[in-house]
């Protein structure tokens, strides 16, 4: 397994020195390490007090449960541990225990700058709007989702991707290591860990774009999904999906298997592609354009959410912040003016040029 480990990280190395020039690579991790110094000069609570209550804190978040709303925190375990025997779903999340800990490692993802072209999660200028227009004339679609992403990356290689691929220093790596990850793996809820999640996936990206680029596929990569699509119908045989499977395991990377689909479509009909949570719709003039999946018969969200504002007067969303509290609608009809280039044409769409 160490073998193995070792050859995806010098891999994931060598993609990095290709895409992006090793100065630019060391100055990143200089901009890291001066983040890491800041925080630790403001620091009141010295290391060892923190790791004596834990460097993370955690929660559930309601993925389906009655009486609940998706995405809403529950801090309470017993009442955790009676939702889920009443049959609810939960999803179990961490997070830096330190406010000010969790502003460093913020700041330190936004400081990065390296992904491959196919990659569209969690990097700026870049979002899913833009991955899923890509797939516009996708008859047949493939999508694949990558078994507890971040939980697979370990200590061991975050402490690679920093000392070798950004140039921190051995000592500055393990210590950031050490509040990026529980229990010797990459912890979901650290704002760090999608950026590292990107670098550790980088050769399995390319190899995956090389792949679809030879039997003249589309491939696009949003943190853990992965889309293949194709202009032909039932181009998706089952030794393809074997031989992405195959890529993704040489990489140290496995699947969910519950969660491999093939979907076919015409493009001339609606709203039938879920790429991450969007699809693609076509207006009265043929044109395609990104829209977010949801219930109710306006096929674009935008228009809807603002219509229940201008309306009725409803100020708040279904859609759960982070700290459980609802949404403001205009926070969210905002958020998804600002997913693209907006076109007005008729009611809000999503068009590019």
């Amino acid at each position: 397994m160490r073998h193995l480990e070792n050859g995806a990280m010098q891999h994931c190395l060598h993609t990095a020195r290709k895409l992006r020039a090793r100065a630019d690579l060391t100055r990143t991790g200089a901009a890291i390490v001066r983040i890491f110094s800041d925080m630790m000069s403001t620091w009141q609570k010295p290391f060892i007090s923190l790791h004596r209550g834990g460097l993370t804190k955690s929660f559930h978040v309601v993925k389906e449960a009655e009486g609940y709303r998706r995405g809403e925190k529950i801090l309470d375990p017993e009442l955790a541990q009676r939702i889920m025997e009443e049959g609810g779903r939960l999803r179990p999340i961490r997070c830096p225990r330190s406010s000010l800990v969790h502003n460093a490692l913020k700041a330190m993802a936004q400081a990065i700058d390296l992904h491959h072209e196919a990659q569209f999660g969690f990097i700026k200028d870049r979002n899913c709007v833009e991955g899923a227009f890509l797939h516009r004339k996708a008859k047949s679609v493939l999508t694949i989702d990558i078994l507890d992403a971040f939980e697979q990356v370990t200590e061991r290689e975050v402490r690679y991707i920093l000392k070798h691929i950004l140039d921190v220093n051995r000592i500055m790596a393990t210590m950031i290591a050490d509040l990026t990850c529980y229990q010797g793996r990459l912890y979901q809820g650290s704002p760090l860990a999608p950026a590292l999640f990107n670098i550790r996936s980088l050769h399995a990206a390319e190899r995956l774009t090389r792949l679809a680029a030879a039997n003249g596929l589309i491939c696009t990569i949003y943190a853990d999904d992965i889309t293949i699509s194709s202009d032909k119908w039932s181009y998706f045989t089952r030794s393809f999906i074997k031989t992405v499977i195959r890529i993704l395991a040489e990489e140290g990377l496995r699947v969910n298997k519950d969660k491999i689909h093939v979907t076919h479509q015409d493009p001339r009909t609606v709203g039938l592609t879920d790429i991450t949570g969007l699809t693609i719709d076509y207006d009265d003039n043929g044109q395609p354009f990104v829209r977010p999946i949801h219930r109710g018969k306006y096929t674009k969200k935008a228009a809807y959410l603002k219509y229940l504002y201008d309306t009725y007067g409803i100020e708040y969303s279904r859609e759960c912040a982070r700290d459980g509290t609802d949404k403001a609608l205009v926070s969210v009809y905002q958020g998804l003016q600002n997913w693209s280039e907006v076109e007005k044409h008729g009611a809000q769409t999503f068009l590019f040029a």
